[in-house]
């Protein structure tokens, strides 16, 4: 349905009415006060609509109810404290609205409660002590507020609860030493993106029912704990963005039923389990960047044949890239960069045909680019390499690969000269192709013309090469996106062409270390974003125009 218009008043005259769903319409106004009168009402859904202004003290009449959904609406105002008078509430939701003040402390007297979905709205102070009267609940989400304090010690009476959701507010504190061992049944734990402290506590291990669990984007420290690994049942464990050091637990191999790992952004050191290919082969994402990780790359991750996303980057690994990530078919992202790996970039990764980012950057890679890459791997958005040791020439594949909107291959030995090809990339707004050795047999030098395609392109990176010969007019006819060109460092000659004035957005202009001549286009003067520019080094003569100086 999409009913439309205001709530009418007069359904608080339909005495005997038990259940009043309006849900998924597209009600606006507010609430009628005189859906107060229905003392028989046992549901009231409102949720999915349009609605505004503030919850009706008057609901606290409706005595009998025991299902209120006012979710995904557009309420402000605060919560009425009245509404902890509804003895019989066993589901309350008020999620994804703009309610503001704090949770009612009054909440704690509605003792049948299951299920309190408060999540997503802009609730502020502490999280009151007295819901840890709710005995029954088995659902408590307060995530996505602005909630301080820590999270109450009380609340580890709730013991019926199999979803505790407290992500995204300002919490602080320890998470309770107990939690694990007196709310045994939890299922998803979410205490990410707060501002606790101290250690994950052992005591998790003993909630045998978990299948999610969020610690990330806190500041915890200490180890992780082995006791996780009793969690046989978890598939997904986020703790990334901490503190956590030590090593990744052995123990955890044990967790097969694991899709999602992630423990980026930590100070984990040793090794990547050399088994955790073959004992976690249900993986979709593993994700341990940013760590001092150590070791080799696991051949076992080539088992992962469900592995979507693999994020080794900003660690210590050695070692080469293993041919066996041939083998992950679904992989889209795939980052291994600033590492110490070494070796070719093999040919076996040409079959994973579903990668949308290759990062293999800053590194010590070797070799040549595979020449048939933008064959196999046509569906790349981003190619990232630069920083290695990469040799050849670069493939004129890669114009196959019509997503691709990042192309940086700079701060390598790579020669020969720069694909027409890519005037094919339509999206590509990066390419970097700087600190080579790349040359232009043709002059002018045909390339800029055929990046004239490029409409999206923003920054351009090609210093320090071997390009020579006059730059051509058709360097105007470049992206008006283009905020960055750096042509530095080359072998370019003639006069600076008039027509580059024509980039109308370009902040950062870098020219500096040619054989440029003549005078300094008046048109230049003329770019009003112009932040950089960069002419040393160059046989330039003559007076500086008058235009610069505005």
């Amino acid at each position: 349905m999409s009913l439309q218009g205001t709530i009418p008043p007069h359904f608080g005259n339909v005495s005997f009415l038990g259940v009043l769903n309006l849900a998924f319409n597209s009600f606006s106004g507010a609430i009628p006060n005189e859906l107060g009168k229905l003392r028989r009402l046992k549901s009231l859904l409102l949720n999915e609509n349009e609605l505004i202004s503030s919850i009706p003290e008057a609901l606290k009449d409706c005595t009998a109810l025991r299902l209120l959904n006012l979710s995904f609406n557009n309420l402000t105002g605060s919560i009425p404290s009245g509404l902890g008078q509804l003895q019989n509430l066993r589901n309350f939701s008020l999620c994804r609205n703009g309610l503001t003040g704090k949770v009612p402390e009054s909440l704690g007297n509605c003792s049948a409660l299951e299920f309190l979905i408060l999540g997503n709205n802009s609730l502020s102070g502490t999280i009151p002590s007295q819901l840890g009267l709710l005995t029954q609940i088995k659902a408590l989400n307060l995530g996505a507020n602005q909630l301080s304090g820590g999270i109450p010690p009380s609340l580890l009476n709730c013991t019926q609860l199999h979803i505790l959701e407290l992500y995204g507010n300002r919490l602080a504190g320890e998470i309770p030493p107990e939690i694990g061992n007196k709310l045994s049944s939890l299922e998803v734990l979410s205490l990410h993106i707060n501002r606790l402290t101290g250690k994950v506590p052992e005591s998790l291990g003993n909630c045998s029912e978990m299948e999610l669990l969020y610690l990330g984007n806190n500041s915890l420290i200490g180890t992780i704990p082995s006791q996780l690994g009793l969690l046989t049942r978890i598939k997904t464990l986020y703790l990334g963005k901490n503190q956590l050091s030590g090593e990744i637990p052995p123990s955890l191999l044990n967790c097969t039923e694991l899709r999602i790992l992630y423990f980026s952004d930590n100070r984990l050191a040793g090794e990547i389990p050399s088994e955790i290919g073959t004992k976690l082969s249900n993986l979709e994402n593993l994700s341990l960047f940013s760590n001092r990780l150590a070791g080799k790359v696991p051949e076992s991750l080539g088992n992962c044949s469900a592995l979507e996303t693999l994020e080794l980057g900003s660690n210590f690994l050695s070692g080469t890239v293993p041919s066996q990530l041939g083998l992950l078919v679904r992989i889209q992202y795939l980052s291994l960069s600033e590492n110490q790996l070494s070796g070719g970039i093999p040919p076996s990764l040409l079959n994973c045909t579903e990668l949308r980012t290759l990062g293999l950057y800053y590194n010590s890679l070797t070799e040549e680019i595979p020449l048939e890459i933008g064959t196999k791997l046509s569906n790349l958005e981003a190619l990232l390499l630069w920083g290695n040791e990469l040799n050849g020439t670069i493939p004129k594949s890669l114009g196959n690969c019509s997503q691709l909107q990042k192309l940086e291959l700079a701060n390598n030995f790579l020669t020969g000269g720069i694909p027409q090809e890519f005037g094919m990339l339509r999206l590509l707004q990066y390419l970097l192709l700087g600190f080579n050795h790349l040359v232009n047999h043709v002059e002018p030098i045909p390339i800029f013309g055929a990046l004239s395609n490029c409409t999206n392109l923003r920054k351009l990176f090609l210093a320090n090469n071997d390009l020579k010969g006059d730059l051509p007019g058709s360097i105007g006819r470049l992206s008006q996106n283009l905020f960055s060109l750096d042509l530095g460092e080359n072998h370019f000659t003639g006069n600076i062409p008039q027509e580059m004035s024509s980039l109308s957005g370009l902040i950062e202009l870098k020219l500096n270390d040619n054989f440029l001549s003549g005078g300094l286009p008046s048109a230049l003067g003329g770019m009003s974003t112009l932040q950089m520019l960069q002419l040393s080094g160059n046989n330039l003569d003559g007076n500086i125009p008058y235009q610069f100086s505005h």
